[in-house]
């Protein structure tokens, strides 16, 4: 059963109980995890042993909700000059960490821009490293999913992405989908479903209008409710969770927006 969830990246601002407190206080029942170093460190996998898992697992539970996903980065992209090193073995420690949390995928960036020169180059290596972390996802029992496109990132662009993609192994490696970078990224709603298919294997909900994609659901450009019926007719049958972000927004603000946008999307779900 398809459920409408939120980003815990929504109140980043926020330290991890309150932010749990709150998203279950306004009826959710399903969340991504940020897991993304200084940016929203929610969780820390590198250093967190099993019995922090399950304190965490158990943290999450007593909530009454339940992972969908873990938003993962360290931000060292796989392409930075460290990204082998450390945001690689940072994935690994993410999925391990998802493993015990019940997650049935993790979420994680292409990788860092590059220019048009050494894009091929790039490309060919980030995909070499994220089909590797996507056979160590399987044998964990998870997904490993690229959201692609992403503004900022390797594949900006919707064409990027699709070239990138071609690059992976489609049987271990997911597209998590979201709805603000798929219109930035030059493409439709509809084009990319086209494309994507049955490769989507997570969502993230956000409008876009005018090159912003930081825009609250209702407020712009996507059609919500063709959106989930389309995803309907591909027997998606994971989660959609809202995924807001304000430039600087307070973490009440963004809770005003955010019950805002579940009213809606609850109400095409």
């Amino acid at each position: 059963m398809n459920q409408i969830g939120c980003a815990t990246i929504t109140y980043r601002l926020l330290d991890r109980a309150t932010a749990l407190q709150w998203i279950a206080a306004d009826g959710f029942k399903t969340i991504d995890l940020g897991v993304i170093t200084k940016f929203c460190p929610h969780a820390d996998p590198v250093n967190a042993a099993a019995d922090d898992h399950k304190r965490l697992a158990d943290e999450i539970a007593s909530h009454g909700l339940t992972v969908s996903t873990c938003n993962v980065w360290s931000l060292t992209a796989l392409n930075g000059p460290d990204g082998r090193d450390v945001e690689f073995n940072y994935v690994k420690d993410s999925l391990r960490m998802a493993a015990a949390l019940g997650c049935y995928a993790i979420s994680m960036q292409p990788g860092r821009k590059a220019e048009a020169a050494q894009w091929d180059e790039q490309a060919k290596f980030v995909a070499g490293c994220v089909n590797e972390l996507a056979a160590y996802a399987r044998d964990l029992g998870i997904k490993l999913t690229v959201e692609a496109p992403h503004k900022g990132t390797l594949v900006e662009g919707f064409d990027q992405a699709i070239t990138f993609l071609d690059l992976v192994n489609s049987d271990l490696v997911g597209v998590a989908l979201d709805t603000s970078h798929i219109l930035n990224g030059g493409s439709t709603i509809e084009h990319a479903l086209d494309v994507y298919g049955s490769r989507v294997r997570h969502v993230h909900l956000r409008d876009y209008k005018d090159g912003n994609i930081l825009v609250t659901p209702g407020d712009g450009d996507v059609d919500f409710g063709k959106f989930f019926q389309r995803m309907k007719a591909l027997n998606y049958a994971r989660d959609f969770n809202v995924e807001l972000e304000y430039k600087d927004s307070t973490p009440e603000q963004n809770r005003a927006q955010l019950q805002r946008a579940a009213k809606h999307l609850r109400s095409l779900l």
